[in-house]
């Protein structure tokens, strides 16, 4: 592709594949990628999903989920199988995230969503997974890796996105919602991933099966986790170096000044 009369470094010609979806984060604010789990595992994953929230459902009822918007949502799957660490953990999630935000990152959560046929699910409204933040930051602070555990499609209200959102203050009228959204079609096992300040929001389950989804957000460490996930597997994983940091354990605030600075000079033996 030929161009001319461009002053300014293009950064991201490059043919690797991550510097691709990182061009379509930065500009759309989201990319899809395929076949980044076996679809055989389909069937058992929405299953786990659905007996987690069952078990979830259990400790409360069905008018408390509803008061607090939580209807359908399998929250932390991880504290109930630790399969669901195994996502976390996979390659080009850690390169991904580490490309757009850095070194420093945390998990703020990781969430299963379950759009059951013809109900109205909370995250049909439009939304961030950052919400009550009306504004937009130079670089990402936080990204969304969503995967898809059916194919999504119009039919099963397949997630829609609002292009280029990340850069919007606020949500933007009517009118131009529904001339510019777009709604995601994706074979089961792929990963939606988004810039977590992008609009976007659950389509209406139309079809006769539940559409099921496993959301991630990572974030800088200065966003808070939703859950204390350090606290569900003790010390199980703070040697592990990466674990450590995303599940939380490198950013304990410190209790007391002397721990304020135990912390700093166990940090530089690490370098």
């Amino acid at each position: 592709m030929g161009s001319y009369g461009i002053v300014s470094k293009q950064r991201h010609l490059s043919i690797e594949n991550l510097d691709y979806r990182i061009e379509e984060l930065e500009n759309k604010g989201f990319t899809i990628i395929q076949g980044k789990i076996n679809k055989q595992l389909m069937p058992l994953l929405r299953k786990k999903i659905k007996s987690i929230y069952e078990k979830q459902l259990s400790d409360f009822s069905v008018t408390d989920f509803k008061k607090i918007g939580d209807l359908n949502t399998a929250r932390c799957p991880m504290a109930y199988d630790e399969y669901f660490l195994e996502f976390v953990k996979m390659k080009f999630v850690k390169d991904i995230v580490q490309k757009v935000l850095g070194d420093n990152f945390h998990l703020v959560l990781q969430n299963g969503i379950i759009n059951t046929p013809n109900t109205e699910h909370h995250q049909g409204n439009w939304h961030r997974d950052l919400p009550y933040q009306d504004y937009t930051t130079s670089k990402p602070i936080a990204l969304s890796i969503y995967f898809t555990l059916n194919n999504y499609n119009k039919k099963n209200g397949g997630i829609i996105l609002l292009p280029g959102s990340h850069k919007m203050d606020s949500l933007p009228s009517l009118k131009y919602l529904k001339n510019n959204y777009f709604q995601v079609h994706c074979p089961a096992g792929s990963v939606i991933i988004f810039n977590s300040l992008l609009f976007h929001k659950a389509g209406l389950n139309k079809s006769k099966s539940d559409r099921i989804g496993l959301n991630h957000i990572f974030s800088v460490p200065i966003i808070k986790q939703q859950i204390c996930i350090k606290s569900i597997f003790k010390d199980q994983y703070k040697k592990d170096l990466y674990l450590n940091k995303i599940l939380g354990y490198k950013w304990d605030t410190p209790k007391n000044v002397n721990e304020y600075r135990l912390k700093k000079i166990e940090a530089l033996k690490e370098k």
